[in-house]
C-alpha cells in the first residue's frame, strides 16, 4: 500500500468502521464467538488451550489480511469508477 492508502486504511479501522460493525451485526457475532471460545477453553487441558490460542492468533491474522485485501479491492474499484470505469482496476493491471 502507498503511504496515503495506509493512512486511509488506519483511519477507517479507527473510526468509520465502527458504524458499519453496528449495522452488520458484527458485535453480536463477535460476542457469540467469544462465548463459544470461552466454553471451549474451559474444557481443554493447558497444552490444548495453548494450541487453541495459536489457532486463534492465526485466524485473527487471516481475518486482518482479508480485511486489508477487501480495502485494497474497494479502493482500487473506486479509483476505476472515478476514472469513468473505462480502465481496469489498478491492481488488476499489475
Amino acid at each position: 500500500m502507498s503511504p496515503i492508502m495506509e493512512l486511509l486504511y488506519g483511519y477507517i479501522l479507527e473510526r468509520p468502521i465502527m458504524a458499519y460493525y453496528q449495522k452488520s451485526g458484527y458485535y453480536q457475532r463477535r460476542e457469540a464467538q467469544e462465548t463459544l471460545t470461552d466454553r471451549l477453553r474451559r474444557q481443554l487441558t493447558p497444552p490444548q488451550r495453548a494450541l487453541l490460542e495459536e489457532v486463534l492468533l492465526a485466524c485473527a491474522s487471516t481475518q486482518d489480511t482479508e480485511l486489508e485485501a477487501m480495502f485494497l479491492a474497494a479502493f482500487d474499484h473506486a479509483m476505476a469508477l472515478s476514472r469513468g470505469g473505462q480502465s481496469a482496476p489498478l491492481m488488476a493491471q499489475k
